[in-house]
């Protein structure tokens, strides 16, 4: 198998895992601080501030692609709330659906979005950066936009849906022979998402102990 089949097939799967790890995260991490404390606006507003920028990044980009479709939209939350037992959703943005395609555009908005962030920092070389402190900025922020990237089961089923863009995009790179840096780029996402899965799973494990 070539390298970048390879590398295509780590990011699908690291995708995967960090879609179940950041939800069972955020769902310990509730537990956790409702053990400690009653106050729910104290849980609200310690988790809002740890994925405020990804939670930001995610509804702008819903609301941006909706807008951009010409879909009105009715409301936008960028604060948790409980939405089940022992269940916290980040925020949402409340759209008018008009189109299977225009809402698989919408919800996948937040993933590309995510995608062209990391690229970002890759092409400007800001992370890992030799200020320190802007490496543990920027490193904290991909920990925020990749965990917030899909925060609900819609947006993964809408990703899913939108997999005939990303082969399209691929089709593109290999017709015009861009491979190298393709594969070069999807090299260096790969490292940005295992960052924020073992910060995760870090963090999971540290909940399920204190909780016991």
């Amino acid at each position: 198998m070539e390298t970048i089949q390879i590398q295509l097939l780590l990011f699908i799967t690291q995708i995967g895992l960090l879609y179940i790890i950041t939800r069972a995260t955020l769902k310990r991490l509730f537990i956790y601080l409702s053990s400690v404390t009653q106050s729910k606006k104290l849980i609200y507003a310690f988790i809002s501030t740890i994925y405020f920028p990804g939670t930001l990044l995610h509804e702008t980009a819903h609301l941006a692609m909706a807008t951009f479709l010409l879909l009105r939209v009715k409301e936008i939350q960028i604060f948790p709330k409980i939405t089940g037992e022992n269940t916290v959703k980040l925020g949402h943005v409340l759209y008018e659906k008009r189109g299977a395609v225009r809402g698989i555009l919408v919800g996948a908005a937040p993933f590309f979005v995510g995608i062209i962030f990391f690229w970002s920092l890759t092409y400007l070389k800001l992370f890992p950066n030799p200020n320190l402190w802007l490496t543990i900025v920027f490193g904290y922020l991909i920990f925020a936009v990749s965990s917030t990237m899909f925060s609900s089961r819609q947006d993964l089923v809408d990703i899913l849906y939108a997999i005939p863009l990303v082969i399209m995009g691929i089709g593109i790179v290999y017709i015009f022979n861009l491979t190298a840096g393709f594969e070069e780029l999807i090299r260096t996402i790969n490292l940005y998402l295992f960052f924020p899965l073992v910060i995760n799973f870090f963090i999971w494990v540290i909940t399920i102990w204190l909780n016991r």
